[in-house]
């Protein structure tokens, strides 16, 4: 106790410090950490959850590619049964049904790709904004005073840069 006392460390005061500071680290890990680490699991899932959907997409995307296949090679079989029958008719319905195969497996590409790209971009945005968010609370709760919108833009814009 002396030794501290010529250190110039009073006991009383360092002890108050120390029942302070664990006050303030349980005060911060309830109302700060836990939530944080909470609503990252919850977007963590929701991205495997999104990621999981988009796969399924593919398979989709897949199994359609193979149906468009399947409908190109019954028109490719029809044709040529058709052509053993009538020379010049044969040759118009083989036209006929390679054309209208190819537009619909080239629509079923078309829709399949849009599909994917639309839930891609939604996904985005999704994080995107989960992300502000996030980091607009976890600023405020920081930083705990209220600033203007163009200084509180400005910290989310600089926190998303160091992010990325």
């Amino acid at each position: 106790m002396e030794l501290l006392e010529q250190l110039g460390i009073k006991p009383l005061s360092l002890l108050a410090q120390i029942v302070n500071f664990l006050l303030l680290l349980l005060i911060l890990w309830r109302l700060l950490y836990k939530p944080l680490l909470k609503a990252l699991q919850d977007r963590r899932e929701r991205i495997e959850k999104s990621l999981k959907d988009a796969e399924q997409i593919e398979r989709d995307l897949k199994t359609s590619r193979e149906s468009a296949q399947q409908i190109v090679t019954k028109a490719n079989e029809q044709a040529v049964r058709v052509m053993h029958s009538v020379e010049k008719e044969a040759d118009q319905k083989r036209t006929d049904a390679l054309r209208a195969a190819e537009a619909e497996a080239s629509q079923i590409y078309k829709r399949a790709e849009q599909g994917i790209k639309e839930d891609r971009q939604r996904l985005q945005r999704e994080v995107e904004t989960e992300t502000l968010q996030l980091v607009a609370q976890a600023t405020e709760r920081v930083i705990q005073k209220s600033m203007d919108d163009k200084k509180h833009r400005q910290l989310i814009e600089q926190a998303l840069k160091e992010l990325a």
